[in-house]
This record gives structure tokens, sequence and C-alpha cells, in this order.
């Protein structure tokens, strides 16, 4: 049997993680199996530090030079690009009939390729949806647009509920990373081979921190939609805060835009940016932080996730997906987005009783051992036992 998983494009995030990982451990299992990338940018960060010798096929490198060359982001969208229409085309010419046996596909903009493919090669797949088309324009681009906006995207929001209906008509199943939009998709699509397959991201260590470091650590993948004024809000409030803010930022323009706040807040010694760092950089910077601030609702949050398996508890929004493991007032605090005067008090707490963070991370890395990546894959292919897909 060959598996396929398929990505839109390598870039700092848990989906890419958890796809890398999921390659590594079907291949410790014993499967043929293969990363499939559909684009590569010319500047992309490349996860070469995690990717290491697992196999990857870039099927960028496979399309006409003219099609490389030829890209641009669908208008007022900010992850939406041509090539995941051209790429509609091109991916079921460069496939063979038969050659994999089907696919895994990450992303709802990612299946449209994945459904031609099925089409043409006849190669079925399952869609790990991290987030719905319906869900991610409400969530990204309604709130607060102006009024042709609002026209625009509402019209673009209708289309996504049909697009999403469709990509779960012609899946093998659908997989999501916690019961949020479950219903969505049980319910409202009437999804019947339909699995919550947790993203385990991040190897959880062996032992959990003896102490914990001075200061706070926010880090995420930063664009417009991650709340980034409660970081400079928390940091006005409590002038002896440290936040440390990693994490790569979509686009380069909204970071410059976010340290000329910093300057002209007089932030600077608080607030340090550091930008994205490796993967191997990622647990001494948690293992230096007193606590993670993560001021944003995810689907599943895989930035808590690593927190809890390094031991390090967390400020955050509550109802992640995450937090159907973790729990409030025990491995970390968890309130609601808005909610930013009970962020400042919990992360002073903190502030105020290293002892008490000590104990609630140690908490945490208890908790999610109960999550990991052997489990994940396990509950992924049963969707495709479920259907009796055999191999050849």
């Amino acid at each position: 049997m060959k598996i396929g998983i398929i990505m839109d494009v390598i870039a700092k995030g848990g989906v890419t993680k958890l796809a890398i990982l999921e390659v590594k451990e079907m291949i410790k299992q014993g499967y043929n199996v293969e990363l499939l990338v559909l684009w590569r940018y010319k500047n992309d960060t490349t996860y070469e530090d995690i990717l290491g010798t697992i196999p990857v096929r870039y099927i960028y490198d496979e399309i006409p030079l003219i099609f490389r060359k030829l890209n641009f982001k669908i208008p007022l969208f900010s992850f939406f690009s041509l090539y995941h229409l051209t790429s509609v085309i091109f991916l079921p010419m460069i496939i063979k009939k038969k050659e994999y046996d089907f696919f895994i596909t990450h992303g709802t903009f990612t299946c449209f390729s994945s459904i031609t493919t099925k089409w043409i090669r006849k190669i079925p797949y399952i869609a790990y949806i991290h987030d719905s088309i319906y869900y991610i324009i409400k969530k990204a681009y309604l709130n607060n647009a102006g009024f042709f906006k609002t026209i625009y995207f509402s019209i673009a929001r209708g289309a996504g509920y049909w697009v999403d209906k469709f990509i779960c008509k012609t899946a093998l199943g659908v997989a999501k990373q916690s019961k949020h939009e479950s219903d969505y998709f049980i319910n409202r699509h009437k999804v019947t081979n339909f699995a919550i397959v947790t993203s385990a991201t991040y190897e959880r260590i062996p032992e959990p921190r003896k102490e914990v470091g001075n200061y706070f650590l926010a880090f995420t993948k930063w664009d417009f939609t991650k709340n980034f004024d409660m970081i400079l809000e928390i940091a006005c409030k409590l002038p002896d805060i440290i936040i440390k803010v990693a994490g790569f930022w979509h686009p380069e323009k909204y970071r410059e835009e976010i340290q000329s706040q910093i300057d002209s807040r007089g932030l600077g010694r608080q607030i340090i940016i550091l930008g994205p760092v490796k993967e191997d950089e990622i647990k001494n910077l948690y293992y230096g932080a007193r606590a993670l601030i993560h001021p944003l609702f995810e689907a599943w949050g895989a930035t808590l996730y690593e927190a809890a398996c390094t031991s390090t508890t967390m400020v955050a929004v509550k109802g992640s997906g995450v937090c159907d493991y973790l729990q409030d007032g025990k491995d970390g605090f968890f309130l609601d987005q808005n909610d930013r005067e009970g962020f400042g008090k919990k992360v002073e707490l903190l502030m105020e009783k290293p002892d008490l963070a000590l104990e609630m991370g140690i908490n945490a890395w208890e908790t999610i051992k109960q999550v990991d990546i052997t489990n994940h894959v396990k509950i992924l292919l049963s969707i495709i036992t479920n259907r009796k897909i055999k191999s050849r």
C-alpha cells in the first residue's frame, strides 16, 4: 500500500509539523508513504530541520516552467492563491493511475486537486480539514469588514458552504483535529465516515521541567487574525513583564506595523520579537519561559499542545480543541477571547508565583500524554479500514 500525504505548501505552523510527523510514523509502522507538496515559494521556510530524510515530492518541480512563474493571491484573500486552482489541472496530469492507493489531504483548498485526481486517476482521498471554508471566511475576513468587503465575503462564505459540502461528498472520509465543527460536518453535510483525529505536532519530553524561567512566551504564525493587540495591552499594564514573541509573520509588512506600535508605545524593552525559530530551538524557548500567552482561538491549538509537551503552562483562549484534554485551573488558565482583564490578571498571578507556574506545567505535561502521533495515525488509517480499501 502506497500513501500520499498532500499539502499545499511547506510553511511554518502546526499543519506542516503534523504532516511530517505522519510520514515519519507511518514509515516506522512499515507503510510506503510520501509527502506531496503542491507549491514552492522562492524564499519559503522549508522546515529542513525536521524534514530530515523523509521522502518529499514537490509537484511544483514537475509542472511547466511558465506556470511556476504564474501565481498570485486571489483578490482580498490572504491564503487562497492561483496555484490552488492550477494544481487542480496539474496534479492529475503528473500522478499516474494507481501510483498511490490513497491520499491524505491536508486543508480545504488542497482538496480541490485531490478531487480531480480521484476522478481522473481513480485515487481516493481522506480530507483532513483543519478549518472549513465556511468557518475561516467568517473568522478571518467577515469580522470587522467594511461594507463592500462584507458583501464580497458573505457571497464567498455562501459559496464556501457548498464547496465544503462537495468536498465531503467526494472524499473517502473526513478527519478533524477536534470536536470544533463536528456538528457542521456530521449534521449539516451528513458525513458518515467522520473521525476526530487529534493533532500530535510535537514529541513529549521524557521528564518535566524542574524550574521555570522569567519571561513569557507568545508563539504562533502571526497574521492579522491573531489578536496581537492583547499582547500589547498586557505589556502596558505590567511594566515588569518580558514577553518573547516567536514565529513566522504573514506578511512581513504586518511585523513591521507591530514593531512600529511597540516602539511608539515605548515597549521595546518588554516585547522582544524573535521571528521564525528552528525546530531544535523551540524546546529551549519553552524551557526558559514562565508560561505561554496565547490570546487566540484555534480549532486545535498546536502551540498549546507543544507547551504542554514541554511542561509549560499557559494563559489561553478556552474552547480550542486541545482544551478537550487540558483543564482550566489545573493545567493552565483558559478564558474567553475578549476577556482582556482576565488575561492580564492570570499573567500577573503567574509572574508573582513561579511555583504555581511550575506545578501547572507539570500537570499539563502529565495530562497531554494521552495525545500522541502513534494514536493519531491509528485513528486516521481507521477511516480507510472502515471503507475497506485494500492494498495491492
